[in-house]
């Protein structure tokens, strides 16, 4: 949806993966560990990609909160926590 500029759609949209999918993941009974992230920004505004840096959330029982209070670009600046290059967010995902 930011590709079409529709911020009403985009919010839409967030919402209903936060719904279906990570409701759903909130209630999972046992162990299990989830990266949820994009693939690249798209803000609504240029309606394409740009390389800047992505939020990103490591969500489990062992990982420790890091501060942040929503799933946005500005409160993943907010954490300072910034993995670059961004492959080795895999070593932080298995690590936790």
């Amino acid at each position: 949806m930011a590709h079409r500029g529709s911020i009403e759609d985009k919010v839409k949209a967030i919402e209903c993966i936060d719904d279906k999918v990570m409701g759903r993941l909130r209630q999972w009974q046992g162990d299990l560990k989830v990266l949820v992230m994009p693939d690249h920004p798209t803000p609504i505004e240029i309606k394409t990609h740009y390389a800047g840096p992505v939020p990103f959330l490591i969500w489990g029982k062992e990982v420790a909160h890091n501060g942040g209070s929503r799933f946005t670009e500005d409160q993943a600046g907010r954490t300072g926590v910034e993995i670059n290059p961004g492959y080795k967010i895999m070593s932080l995902f298995i690590k936790g």
